[in-house]
């Protein structure tokens, strides 16, 4: 399991978010992320 940690500057454009679908959407797929689901992804250059 993850702790996600969010600055006060996401917090604002989520809160001021008028779309109700996508904000639900966006929490939902942060929920994910912190039960270990990190779906797909690539690695980036200069990480080991």
């Amino acid at each position: 399991m993850y702790l996600l940690m969010t600055t006060d500057h996401f917090e604002k454009w989520l809160h001021k978010l008028k779309d109700k679908q996508g904000k639900a959407r966006i929490l939902a797929s942060l929920k994910l992320l912190e039960q270990g689901h990190i779906g797909d992804f690539k690695k980036s250059g200069g990480m080991t």
